[in-house]
């Protein structure tokens, strides 16, 4: 797709996938000899070029960090390397490699919602509990009945028809790739993948669902 050449130490490729795109950044670090304009520089350079990948890409970072792991490198930055490092860290290098973007790209938390109060909850328990209750919500609403309207006295309940296969699997089809998946962790490639099996699960699901009046689960 494009071809980006930042500096003769960085340059980024990024290339056409289903169902995400991918981004490679290949990098070789000023060594430890070399002046502090320079490492900041680099590492300047490669922040940047972390800002401009689109954050559905699959992101890879690779090439030559010019950085020694010691074994005193694990308390410093224990979020950042392992506890297997060999003989004493170059700090410099070290230091700036773990203070950039590429330890850690912050992206927006994809299940953030609201409780019944309006009121911003980002947990993954309370944000599952949420949802429970918001699905329970809309499949009990009572729906007030005009009878007049209808012309003759009927019970509602037994208007209710049974959700058809062939309307699962549309529903299936037409969901929309390339998007962060739910509080389930499901992607739509994923429920594209055999859309007959799946399709007859969640048929009836939704029906066992529209018939008992309340969320359920099976295995």
């Amino acid at each position: 797709m494009e071809f980006t050449p930042v500096s003769e130490r960085i340059a980024a490729i990024r290339i056409a996938g289903k169902p995400f795109n991918l981004s490679i950044i290949h990098a070789y670090a000023p060594t430890s000899e070399c002046s502090d304009d320079m490492i900041e520089d680099f590492y300047e350079d490669l922040e940047k070029l972390l800002k401009t990948i689109p954050r559905k890409d699959i992101l890879v970072v690779q090439g030559d960090w010019n950085a020694k792991i010691g074994t005193d490198a694990y308390e410093t930055w224990k979020r950042t390397t392992g506890k297997f490092g060999f003989g004493e860290t170059n700090e410099r290098v070290v230091k700036k490699l773990c203070d950039t973007q590429i330890v850690e790209i912050k992206r927006k938390p994809a299940n953030v919602i609201e409780d019944s109060k309006g009121k911003l909850i980002t947990k993954v328990d309370e944000t599952t509990k949420r949802w429970k209750e918001y699905c329970e919500e809309l499949y009990n609403y009572e729906i007030e009945k005009d009878l007049q309207v209808l012309g003759e006295s009927v019970q509602v309940d037994d208007m209710r028809e049974e959700i058809l296969l062939s309307e699962v699997e549309i529903a299936i089809k037409e969901l929309k790739k390339g998007k962060a998946p739910g509080v389930d962790n499901i992607l739509a490639e994923l429920l594209q993948f055999d859309g007959e099996v799946t399709a007859k699960v969640l048929q009836k699901l939704c029906n066992t669902i529209a018939e008992d009046k309340k969320w359920t689960s099976f295995a």
